[in-house]
């Protein structure tokens, strides 16, 4: 009887602490379907930019509600309920200030048919320094969808709507 309640505590409390490990609400760090099989392997940051370079480090940076994911041509953005993409490198100002062109589509519940799917332009601006971003997510018509806070090297954290 006694060996029967030990095993049995031992199990349970295995049980919760694996069930408990998992992140609950459907949360996501990464979307499988549009981040590259890449940026889901890798947390660990770039190599810094050099010294005197205007480019932003390629690399994931992540934060609430936002994954960033940088290459020396392009980047995509993903969000709680939308997505987006930089088409072109990210250029740093003297200060690590950019303003770059990109678009923005809002996700929904749902399937989305081929051809529905409706961006908006938009203008991605901030500041980078010792590997931490600040990013503004500005519609063309002016509406702000967001100020976020980010790191290199760290996956972020979304809600996928469905």
């Amino acid at each position: 009887m006694r060996y029967t309640f030990y095993t049995l505590l031992l199990v349970t409390s295995l049980f919760f602490s694996t069930v408990m490990q998992n992140d609950s609400c459907r949360s996501s760090k990464t979307d499988p379907k549009t981040m590259s099989k890449k940026s889901t392997a890798t947390t660990t940051p770039s190599p810094e930019a050099p010294p005197g370079s205007d480019q932003l480090p390629a690399g994931v940076w992540g934060g609430m509600h936002v994954i960033l994911e940088v290459t020396d041509r392009d980047a995509s953005l993903q969000f709680d309920c939308a997505h987006g993409v930089i088409s072109g490198p990210i250029s740093l100002d003297k200060d690590g200030n950019f303003d770059v062109p990109g678009t923005y589509v809002s996700e929904g519940p749902g399937p989305i048919h081929e051809g529905q799917e409706q961006g908006s332009n938009s203008h991605y601006s901030g500041t980078v320094r010792d590997g931490a971003m600040t990013l503004k997510v500005r519609l063309d018509n002016s509406d702000v969808k967001g100020d976020f806070s980010l790191a290199l090297g760290k996956s972020g954290k979304i809600w996928k709507c469905s």
